[in-house]
């Protein structure tokens, strides 16, 4: 603790309260000329052998000099002084006084000295300046409010917290970090506690100066005095939020494989099916073929036969291809193509089965995007014929749009970033349903996937060959009304 010091007139400190305790005079020089009984009791000497010697040789060393320049000043100015310092009594400890010296009033110029012992009010002043240190040093939120809550109290932790400054929070209520998010029965309850005396353990989610909301887990204690009177209230509070943001995304993981597992499940079902219906058709069409005669029959048998065994093996396709895009094991390889004639390609796959339901495919390349770009050209037809196959399943009416325009968001010279879409005015997707088609065996509702066919990978295989080709993929939909999937894809400009 630094030495107070003060000097006046007669040595009197403003507001103190002089307890006699150790009295003595000393002459200008520090020697004793006179030492009371209780002074030599303290020093455990007698009063006559004491005289002559320096009350400083009683001084603490580490505080002589202090005392030594009082002295000095004394002598100079003719005036008392008072201060602080450490005394060694008869058993060689020592303990704090107060020192409150007066020029007596005398020809010959000498100073009374009149001592109090402080060490206990010293040593609670020094555990008050070691816990506030602690409070100031803490990486906790520390509040002190009195019995009526207005703030006394606050911590730099507190201050970076919640972005008040202590003027702007000092004899102000908690409350104004409130942010109307805490049910009112909550607050009840924690001030049923507190006023009975008892600790209170929990969560607030407050407001912070700039208006953003966090969470903070308190622990508020009542303070009271001897006659069991609270006089004050002890709150340490750590900010949580992060705790919170991270126990939520760990609950959504949770929810997440938990719909995966779900979808899986869901998808053995599916395949189930889809791999018994040509099985069936295969198996059924071996048979009439073994026991028909040669005639256009037959030709039928082997067109049911050739289609059923096509589904399959296009079925089996989809499933190594998510395997190997799930490995990494697939890669992309670059080569010149003709877009355009990528893009007819694609749809042409699906014109039989369009004009059959009375469907009409159209294809369009905005001006500005080049005719020949290298990529790899069948993993492009792939997403296409993915995203047109589709189109074609679920729509029953109207027309179906494939557009190529260049990307908006990409601008290099050495490459062409391409838009595509797939616009159709089928059944649509429920918004819900929007980010989980593109998941492994997800599809936008398990009554279409068995009445339309399909096992929810094909989405899954486009969102990886899209990201793979340097794009990303998505879908805007309206129930009812059709959908449309767009991606995009780097190219190499030529």
């Amino acid at each position: 603790m630094p030495f107070r010091t003060y000097f006046g007139p007669s040595g009197e400190s403003p507001g103190a309260t002089i307890l006699p305790s150790l009295c003595w005079t000393v002459d200008p020089a520090g020697a004793y000329t006179v030492v009371d009984e209780t002074a030599a009791a303290f020093f455990g000497q007698p009063a006559e052998k004491l005289l002559g010697t320096s009350w400083l040789d009683w001084v603490h060393p580490s505080d002589r000099d202090a005392c030594r320049d009082a002295l000095s000043r004394a002598r100079e100015t003719g005036q008392g002084f008072q201060l602080e310092h450490r005394l060694r009594r008869h058993d060689g400890e020592y303990c704090w006084v107060i020192n409150t010296t007066t020029r007596v009033t005398s020809a010959k110029l000498s100073f009374t000295t009149t001592c109090f012992d402080i060490t206990s009010l010293h040593e609670a002043a020094e555990r008050m300046r070691i816990f506030l240190l602690a409070a100031e040093q803490s990486p906790v939120s520390i509040i002190i409010a009195n019995a009526a809550g207005d703030i006394e109290y606050v911590n730099p932790k507190f201050t970076a917290t919640t972005g008040y400054s202590r003027d702007e929070v000092i004899g102000k209520n908690p409350r104004v970090l409130k942010s109307g998010e805490m049910p009112p029965e909550g607050c009840r309850a924690m001030w049923a506690e507190l006023t009975a005396g008892r600790q209170w353990r929990g969560e607030f989610h407050n407001r912070r100066k700039d208006g953003s909301l966090f969470w903070e887990s308190a622990v508020i204690t009542p303070v009271q005095d001897s006659e069991g009177k609270i006089t004050h209230y002890f709150a340490v509070k750590e900010d949580i939020t992060e705790n919170k943001r991270l126990a939520a995304m760990v609950a959504d993981a949770q929810r997440r494989a938990q719909a995966a597992q779900r979808a899986k499940n869901e998808f053995l079902n599916n395949m189930s099916h889809e791999l018994r219906t040509p099985m069936n058709g295969i198996l059924g069409m071996a048979y009439l073929l073994r026991e028909s005669p040669n005639d256009p029959e037959r030709e039928t048998y082997l067109r049911v036969l050739s289609e059923s065994t096509e589904a399959l093996l296009a079925f089996m396709s989809q499933l190594l291809d998510l395997a190997g895009l799930s490995e990494g094991t697939t890669f992309l390889r670059a080569a010149p193509f003709d877009l355009a004639h990528c893009i007819s390609h694609a749809a042409g796959l699906f014109a039989a089965v369009a004009f059959e339901k009375g469907l009409t495919i159209q294809t369009q390349i905005d001006k500005g995007v080049p005719s020949i770009v290298a990529g790899d050209s069948l993993r492009l037809g792939q997403v296409l014929a993915n995203l047109i196959g589709n189109a074609v399943k679920f729509s029953s009416k109207g027309t179906i749009s494939l557009n190529v325009t260049l990307d908006p968001s990409s601008a290099s010279s050495s490459s062409a970033g391409l838009q595509f879409s797939v616009q159709d005015e089928g059944i649509g997707i429920p918004a819900d349903k929007l980010d989980i088609i593109f998941e492994p065996f997800e599809t936008a509702d398990s009554s279409s996937s068995r009445k339309f066919g399909g096992a929810g990978v094909g989405l899954a295989i486009a969102r990886r060959l899209v990201e793979a080709m340097g794009g990303r993929i998505w879908a805007v939909s309206r129930p009812g009304h059709g959908s449309t999937f767009f991606f995009t894809a780097q190219f190499q400009a030529l």
